[in-house]
């Protein structure tokens, strides 16, 4: 698929992607050892996924992952948040003005992760893991198919049209790796349809494998629900969707956080209601300056800020305690800017509080949090075959009312899937979800006044016909493989 060839340090797994041109690298460094002869106990591949979870996160040479990319990908392409000016790191995904050749990349890292993951699965499906209990090698296992789930999944929301759009199930998705290939290998790309049913078997076979117990920055069987809930959400299948998430709720460890604790909340690792969080615990393994955190930060590079729209939307209710995650310039520099007096800072990624001295690119991220769990059970219920307005307004109370005690809450008779989507924004803002949620959900994007940057006039109001909100199979991959030439999107 790329040009490097599966190798595996001996303390961390090293990048591993195949490709069918004759360029790939054919030796290994005499500090490697080959993937075949990586894995020879438990040990070995319980490291081996320790470095799948790394390539997850991704680091400061390659931060196009959840290190940051995939996260302001889904903020900055919506109406919530915004480039600060031209030039900035997430201006790419923003300003939504490029073509094949020079387009914003989420596809290396992800496949980066599913090679590892094949190598790990194949080993543990050959008995390299078998002096460990059959417990843990079972969780190991269930581990690296809810991480290949995630990855595959990614991939099919950025690379291929929304499920619910007409026609997109038979659509161009993203090529299936579930297995090792060989080097000249080329593949051509499932359909939407297929790389959802390849993302659900993968999670349905490890759900029963995984153990229960909260693991802080591990998949759990409660994280691969959660990814599960939000697959099918997606899909379109409420009824599966309602089904996981109020077992969640109702039956595992996690407990959202109280409106008291919400705003320290975000400084800490292990809190009672992050189901799965990317463990950033010191310097040695952070993405640095071009973290999440550091993006978003004012003391950073404040990079992407709240839009205007986003502000107006969270100040109809200045008790919500989530306005004390949002902050006012400081800076001189930016006294003339627009936004000068207004809280257009988000603190979701303060940096961690047992990391002394405390530093905004040291965070935990979360990927998923049972506040997002709430709301899709808010949402399924609503959209079910048959809906459950009592339920749905039940769960939607839960995160207004967190929010805000003192709120008017929702009742059966006016609860609505725009009032849960507007949560959706308050809620999970800065976490990734905005553009997706439009996307699936078939809303207009609009980006016009307030601060926002000049934009080109197709990319300042639009749904999800407009050909940019996918993007493009990189060109590299295009050049490298002839097998995916004639199935690039649309209008690249």
């Amino acid at each position: 698929m790329k040009r490097i060839l599966n190798i595996y340090i001996i303390a961390v797994v090293a990048l591993s992607i195949s490709s069918c041109s004759d360029s790939w690298l054919d030796t290994s460094p005499s500090s490697a050892v080959s993937s075949k002869n990586a894995f020879n106990t438990y040990d070995d591949v319980s490291v081996a996924l320790s470095g799948a979870y790394d390539g997850v996160q991704g680091n400061s040479g390659n931060p196009t992952y959840y290190g940051a990319r995939m996260i302001y990908y889904g903020d900055v392409r919506g109406d919530d948040m915004q480039s600060r000016t031209t030039g900035m790191r997430t201006s790419g995904c923003y300003e939504m003005n490029y073509i094949a050749s020079n387009a914003p990349d989420i596809w290396g890292r992800p496949y980066d992760v599913i090679h590892r993951i094949n190598e790990i699965l194949q080993a543990i499906d050959e008995g390299k893991a078998s002096d460990g209990a059959e417990a843990d090698v079972k969780n190991l296992k269930g581990q690296a198919l809810a991480i290949r789930a995630l990855a595959h999944f990614d991939l099919v929301r950025v690379y291929g049209k929304p499920y619910a759009v007409s026609g997109a199930p038979a659509s161009f998705g993203v090529p299936i790796i579930n297995k090792i290939h060989p080097s000249s290998y080329c593949p051509t790309r499932n359909t939407v349809e297929e790389v959802y049913n390849q993302v659900i078997t993968d999670l349905t076979t490890a759900i029963p494998l995984l153990k229960t117990a909260k693991s802080t920055g591990y998949f759990n069987q409660w994280a691969a629900k959660a990814l599960l809930a939000r697959v099918y959400l997606y899909k379109g299948d409420f009824t599966n969707a309602y089904s996981l998430a109020t077992d969640i709720i109702a039956n595992s460890p996690y407990k959202l956080w109280s409106n008291t604790e919400y705003v320290n909340a975000w400084n800490n690792a292990g809190t009672s209601e992050v189901i799965l969080e990317l463990i950033n615990k010191d310097s040695d393994d952070w993405v640095d300056r071009e973290s999440i955190g550091y993006l978003y930060a004012e003391s950073g590079y404040a990079d992407a800020i709240l839009t205007e729209s986003f502000v107006n939307l969270m100040s109809e209710d200045p008790s919500d305690v989530r306005m004390k995650l949002m902050a006012n310039p400081t800076m001189a520099t930016f006294n003339k800017e627009k936004f000068w007096g207004k809280p257009v800072f988000l603190n979701k990624y303060p940096g961690r509080s047992d990391y002394n001295p405390k530093d905004v690119r040291v965070n935990n991220v979360p990927v998923f949090r049972l506040s997002e769990i709430y709301l899709i059970a808010a949402e399924a219920a609503i959209r079910k075959s048959s809906p459950e307005t009592t339920a749905s307004a039940e769960y939607l109370n839960a995160i207004i009312l967190r929010a805000n005690p003192a709120a008017t809450p929702v009742t059966s008779a006016n609860v609505s899937l725009d009032r849960i989507l507007k949560e959706r924004r308050k809620e999970l803002v800065g976490e990734g979800h905005r553009f997706f949620d439009a996307m699936r959900t078939n809303q207009t994007i609009s980006r016009v006044g307030g601060w926002h940057v000049a934009l080109i006039k197709d990319s300042e109001v639009f749904n999800n016909t407009y050909f940019r909100t996918i993007l493009p199979i990189p060109q590299g991959e295009i050049d490298a493989n002839p097998n995916i030439r004639s199935q690039q999107n649309p209008n690249y």
